[in-house]
């Protein structure tokens, strides 16, 4: 995998419902916007 800011994390695509990891978005051409959600 090519080196990345993004930490190498597995989270889910809620488009498709498939697993990948979050390094793999990085580096990208177009800038990226995360959005977590944590209820409590």
């Amino acid at each position: 995998m090519p080196d990345s800011d993004l930490p190498s994390v597995q989270m889910v695509n809620v488009a498709t419902g498939a697993t990948v990891n979050l390094a793999s978005f990085a580096p990208s051409d177009r800038p990226i916007v995360l959005w977590f959600w944590a209820p409590h």
